[in-house]
């Protein structure tokens, strides 16, 4: 299922730069999740558990979990290596004893409606082909509560309109600017050209609706990144 791209993504020793390249890549980085916890916090109660799809090295739970001590949460994700310096991060935060660890898919999670909410932060667009991400979200959705909210965010794009590669170029531009070297700005774009599927938005949404998710919208934006907020249906 989802594995093999992001498998091959974070693979060969990049889980270690991924802190720093992520927020050169994405700009508003720490807004995106700032923008989070706004909506996770006016849907959830003050004891909630949390289910967090690829939490890497660990911004999601060290966000929401810092000011939320009521909060627990279930970390996944598909690489050992990111989820290793996640758990680093959190235990250095204090809070690795309110989180339970999984290396691999959410489809390998009990299959019972458990969470109160997930998110799923630059995750699905690893996922191909299309069919496999809706897989995915229903997946999701099954181990949500009725109503949970979803919080998610991805790369988007439709390549046939011919504003697709200017917003690639003002990506790579944009990335390049925060001191990466040339040839690795190319180096790593030819990886995420290789991995990432681009949806179009419209594509997206229907996707997350055709998966049990409703009151579908989107939060935010920056460059070809986009934000949404939904609620299992």
């Amino acid at each position: 299922m989802e594995n093999i791209a992001a498998q091959n993504y974070f693979g060969g020793g990049r889980s270690s730069t991924y802190d720093r390249k992520i927020r050169a890549s994405l700009p508003g980085y720490e807004a995106l999740h700032a923008m989070v916890d706004d909506f996770l916090r006016l849907a959830l109660p003050e004891r909630a558990h949390l289910l967090v799809i690829g939490a890497g090295t660990g911004m999601e739970v060290l966000a929401l979990g810092s000011v939320h001590p009521g909060w627990r949460f279930t970390a996944t994700d598909l690489s050992s290596d990111m989820l290793a310096i996640g758990r680093a991060n959190m235990e250095a935060a204090g809070l690795a004893d309110r989180v339970a660890f999984h290396v691999g898919e959410v489809h390998e999670l009990p299959d019972e409606p458990s969470f109160d909410a997930t998110t799923s932060i630059l995750v699905s667009h690893f996922i191909k082909p299309h069919e496999e991400r809706g897989r995915f979200f229903r997946s999701v959705a099954s181990r949500l509560r009725p109503g949970a909210p979803l919080v998610t965010a991805e790369v988007v794009g439709d390549r046939q309109d011919p504003s697709f590669a200017h917003f690639l170029e003002a990506w790579k531009s944009h990335y390049a600017a925060a001191g990466i070297p040339a040839q690795e700005v190319e180096a790593d774009f030819a990886r995420t050209d290789a991995t990432v599927s681009f949806l179009p938005e419209g594509d997206f949404a229907s996707l997350l609706a055709g998966s049990g998710f409703t009151e579908i919208r989107r939060f935010f934006q920056a460059l070809l990144f986009a934000g949404w907020v939904a609620r299992k249906r």
